[in-house]
């Protein structure tokens, strides 16, 4: 179950009734260990505790450590909704959407596949010219990671795993974001907002929380925010739910891999460290 950056949230694969009894887990992975050949390291992050209301069995496991963190919104609980509901990121939501109406923006959900893509390869091109603007690394810029995305934007019909939804003027796109689909679930993937004079009307917050409102409109009984736990997703409030990473070394290679990566990891938080304090001192 390779996770080559694009998983926000990993479980195993799981036939729907299969029973996995109270203390199974470890027996389980020790199987799944006896079975590999010619593997030396193996790395599982963003393990969510339950996937589609099944208990995960690679997060209950001993050696997992907890990594980060996803907010979730509960959409089939009405006491939870009350509460989400209150938080004043949604009233001003409602408040810039009537600003960007009135400036003539409209929300779509684009339906034919040219469309989808289209909207996608936008979507795509927005963030990389925001993460370059910012220096960050981008990993939409391996061509193999974006055309994935293109592929889902294209599928349709039962193959349909992904939905795009965006805020446009005459064809310009002010707000754009693709989510992935399950029975339950609407996951957050991607999100990205047009040109600077869109952004003192938050279109990325207004597409967001309509995005929200068409998820429980349509019966979904969870919106995630994505992988992370950053502060502006925490302002649509949900709970914060923890999410494991487990890393584990098959053979010596790996131990010695597994031994010079978290040697690497000290010194560059070490250099970190260091870099922050003088700056304090300055």
């Amino acid at each position: 179950m390779p996770d080559l950056a694009l998983s926000d949230q990993n479980a195993p694969v799981l036939a729907r009734n299969a029973f996995i009894g109270e203390g199974h887990d470890e027996h389980l992975w020790q199987s799944f260990l006896n079975s590999l050949s010619g593997v030396d390291v193996l790395d599982f992050f963003n393990l969510v505790p339950e996937l589609e209301g099944r208990p995960n069995p690679l997060y209950q496991l001993s050696d997992t450590t907890v990594d980060n963190g996803q907010f979730m919104l509960d959409l089939a609980t009405e006491e939870k909704v009350k509460i989400w509901r209150q938080k004043s990121v949604f009233k001003k939501a409602r408040a810039n959407a009537r600003k960007l109406a009135n400036a003539g923006v409209e929300f779509r959900i684009p339906t034919q596949p040219d469309e989808r893509v289209a909207l996608c390869e936008k979507l795509i091109a927005y963030k990389k010219a925001r993460f370059k603007a910012q220096g960050v690394d981008n990993l939409l810029s391996c061509q193999v990671m974006a055309g994935l995305y293109k592929d889902l934007a294209e599928a349709t019909g039962d193959r349909q795993a992904a939905q795009l939804f965006s805020l446009e003027k005459d064809g310009e796109i002010v707000a754009a974001t693709m989510v992935m689909l399950s029975r339950r679930t609407v996951n957050g993937v991607l999100l990205s907002i047009g040109g600077p004079e869109w952004h003192r009307m938050s279109p990325g917050f207004v597409l967001v929380s309509k995005v929200i409102d068409w998820a429980q409109e349509n019966g979904f009984e969870r919106f995630c925010l994505g992988t992370g736990a950053q502060q502006y997703k925490g302002r649509f409030g949900g709970d914060l739910v923890e999410t494991k990473k487990l890393s584990r070394a098959v053979t010596y290679a790996g131990d010695a891999y597994i031994l010079a990566r978290s040697l690497k990891d000290l010194a560059g938080q070490i250099m970190r460290n260091s870099i922050g304090n003088k700056a304090d001192a300055l």
